[in-house]
């Protein structure tokens, strides 16, 4: 499987080509980007179509080796990070914990509406579906498209991702906490935080 490790650059210029390939037969009015991860890919492909960025949640619960080794991946080389991430892919951890908490962290009315979902990756697309049906269970009229940087193959048994540029790549971007870009990540995303998009209430 290839690996890839992101600058906060080349994912702007990706996120630029991913929304290239959304224009061609998709034009969305509002762009929701997982948090936190997400952000810049939001942000990219936001501001291409000129449209409010929101922001959307989906947590699974930790498990108890990933809470132990995630503060040493800082340290941990990188060959190594790349075994434990390409084993943890490979695992079915993922599909045991499939259940997520979806958050829609704001307050406006999509009916009729078109909206693009954005993911750095669908690993195995249980976020971004279950993002989708909380979407369609509030907005019943909206038409919703999703798009990712990556897809698995093991998450195309579980959702159609409509756009996406690569697939079977292990990605590690600037949201990621061994990034040498995730502190400013964490500064850009705090900024979007306090100065997001919001609807008026409806």
């Amino acid at each position: 499987m290839e690996y890839m490790e992101l600058t906060i650059e080349d994912v702007k210029k990706l996120s630029l080509d991913l929304a290239k390939k959304i224009k061609k037969d998709f034009n969305p009015d509002y762009v929701l980007f997982v948090e936190r991860g997400s952000l810049y890919i939001g942000q990219e492909v936001s501001n291409f179509f000129e449209v409010p960025l929101l922001g959307v949640s989906a947590s699974r619960k930790k498990s108890k080796l990933k809470k132990v080794v995630s503060p040493l991946l800082i340290i941990i080389p990188s060959f190594i990070k790349k075994k434990l991430r390409e084993k943890e892919i490979n695992s079915n951890t993922h599909e045991k914990n499939s259940d997520r908490k979806v958050f829609l962290n704001f307050d406006c009315n999509l009916n009729k509406k078109n909206v693009v979902i954005v993911d750095d990756s669908a690993d195995t697309g249980f976020s971004i579906l279950q993002i989708q049906k909380k979407l369609k269970e509030k907005y019943p009229e909206i038409t919703v498209k999703t798009a990712c940087l990556n897809v698995l193959d093991k998450s195309v048994k579980n959702i159609k991702i409509d756009y996406f540029l690569m697939k079977n790549t292990m990605l590690s971007g600037p949201w990621s906490n061994d990034s040498k870009f995730h502190k400013q990540f964490l500064i850009d995303f705090q900024h979007y935080k306090s100065g997001g998009f919001f609807c008026e209430k409806y």
